[in-house]
């Protein structure tokens, strides 16, 4: 069964968690780090929207994960915690959960106006938005970077797993399958096989590193090669979805229906993760 983070340990480790706009501390309103001197993700947005019209793109779009989700009667929470370090230097941290009970999934806030609701074409991250299926890129990622799944803190910010990968994580096979001379060999050969040829070329020719890890289903702390990863190859127009299985890139497959197999996963997540989620139902030999 999956693992999650409790409100418990949210409580626990940050030293200020507010549910409403009202909770939150000036700078968080502001969306500044509390020392002024950069801007803060925009948290108070999330908290404004509110959980109907955070998740009103995935009820649109993804209605089996959106169901699963409300089942929970889940709500929003924004939290900080300011430490000082052995010389003195104080250090903020801030992060975002939705969810309720024992069951809270972390929430990546985009900047202020930079979300692809309000950005648009205009957003840092709108080729990788748009490298997507648009029924799951508007799901997921219309009013923040994305979820992941966690049991504890604090968590590494490069990594991003158990649910679709937030936007500004996307990380590449080698990142997420092993480095081996053997492995990367067949990382290399398994995706140039599949390569969508109007795909724009990279300037370093590396065709497999146009390939993006968009969801590790392995848990928080699991380095092993036991589990499903899907790709998508970045600015392609086919916006196909490829699957890993157990980190065998001889065998790559390809995704029939990634939007029917992201409502059934997320929902699955969503439920408890119980047992074992079969990827390779929606998914064939490319």
């Amino acid at each position: 069964m999956l693992k999650f983070i409790s409100r418990q340990q949210v409580d626990a480790y940050f030293d200020r968690v507010a549910t409403t706009l009202a909770e939150l501390s000036p700078h968080m309103l502001e969306a500044r780090h509390p020392d002024g001197s950069h801007e803060s993700y925009d948290y108070a947005g999330l908290l404004a929207m509110g959980i109907e019209g955070l998740f009103a793109p995935m009820a649109a779009h993804q209605p089996r994960a959106h169901a699963a989700l409300m089942a929970r009667s889940p709500e929003i929470l924004v939290a900080e915690l300011t430490t000082t370090d052995p010389i003195g230097r104080k250090t903020w941290n801030d992060d975002a959960f939705v969810g309720s009970g024992e069951h809270y999934v972390r929430v990546a806030a985009a900047f202020r106006g930079e979300s692809i609701a309000a950005a648009g074409e205009r957003s840092v991250l709108w080729t990788r938005y748009a490298s997507l299926p648009p029924a799951i890129a508007q799901a997921y990622y219309f009013h923040a970077n994305g979820l992941e799944l966690v049991h504890q803190l604090p968590g590494n910010p490069y990594q991003s797993r158990g649910l679709p990968a937030r936007l500004d994580v996307w990380l590449r096979a080698d990142q997420v399958g092993g480095s081996g001379r053997k492995q990367l060999n067949e990382i290399k050969q398994g995706f140039a096989a599949i390569a969508d040829p109007d795909a724009p070329p990279r300037r370093d020719g590396l065709v497999w590193r146009s390939f993006a890890c968009v969801l590790d289903s392995r848990e928080q702390d699991d380095s092993g090669s036991a589990g499903d990863l899907l790709f998508v190859q970045e600015q392609s127009p086919s916006q196909r979805m490829f699957h890993v299985h157990d980190g065998n890139f001889a065998a790559i497959r390809q995704v029939d229906d990634p939007v029917g197999l992201y409502d059934e996963y997320v929902a699955w997540v969503f439920s408890g993760g119980a047992g074992t989620f079969d990827f390779c139902l929606y998914s064939r030999p490319a």
